[in-house]
């Protein structure tokens, strides 16, 4: 199975507790903050990791505008991407539910976005009634003609209209380069959603922690969900998918 959002523990050490089969899960984890990067630093340098893939960010949910010093993080989120050239970028993204404000949650995603640019890495996206705005962004990415985009967008728990899928694809630079999540936790069930997504830009994921033990039934879940429109699409094929995502990044 494949899990393209899991969700960083602190260590590995709870893989003693899982199955023979949620340890092939191959599955890319990713941060939120500032703390959690120094732990995924310690697992990449400390653990056999090799169907993991790992993502460091700076997630809306855990910015608090009034006392953050994001530039001294975005600085050392530069120096880890430097240090560790197959880290990725995520979790990242717009969220207007949260208290933090939106232009500062805009600020804070172009900045990471412009370093998945710089540094040709792949970003991991959650936006929750942002989609609008996030439009907006990637196609003015998209117009940055001097600037070589990220090297694969995954959006997470997708939940974007079928127009605002279809305009996101149809970007001649980056179109080619977007994948979208399917989680039975958030949007597997719905469809429609998933009927706008071509069924090789889909990826599965759980949207768990890495030690959840119902990681594996929900991927499986989502799977089923996805083949109610694509029967063929089996878990061959979204391995696939998410080798082409990882493979932008890793073929650069």
């Amino acid at each position: 199975m494949i899990d393209c959002h899991s969700i960083l523990v602190e260590n590995l050490e709870c893989e003693g507790n899982l199955s023979e089969e949620e340890k092939k899960i191959k599955t890319l984890i990713v941060s939120t903050n500032r703390e959690d990067w120094v732990h995924m630093i310690k697992i990449i340098e400390n653990f056999n990791v090799d169907i993991y893939e790992f993502g460091i960010g700076l997630h809306p949910w855990f910015i608090k505008e009034e006392e953050y010093s994001h530039e001294e993080d975005i600085n050392y989120l530069k120096e880890l991407l430097i240090q560790y050239p197959k880290l990725r970028i995520g979790e990242v993204g717009l969220d207007k539910i949260r208290k933090t404000t939106f232009p500062f949650q805009v600020k804070l995603f172009q900045q990471q976005l412009q370093l998945a640019s710089q540094y040709q890495r792949s970003i991991s996206i959650h936006c929750v009634r942002a989609h609008g705005t996030l439009l907006m962004i990637l196609r003015e990415l998209n117009q940055q003609l001097h600037i070589e985009p990220p090297r694969g967008f995954f959006f997470h728990s997708w939940s974007g209209s079928d127009q605002i899928t279809k305009d996101i694809l149809r970007l001649n630079r980056i179109g080619r380069f977007c994948y979208f999540g399917i989680s039975a936790k958030i949007n597997a069930k719905n469809l429609d959603l998933i009927s706008a997504i071509p069924p090789d830009r889909i990826i599965t994921e759980s949207d768990l922690f890495l030690n959840d033990r119902n990681r594996l039934d929900l991927l499986q879940s989502a799977l089923k969900s996805i083949q109610l429109l694509y029967p063929k699409l089996n878990n061959e094929k979204i391995e696939e998918n998410y080798q082409e995502f990882l493979g932008f990044q890793k073929n650069n």
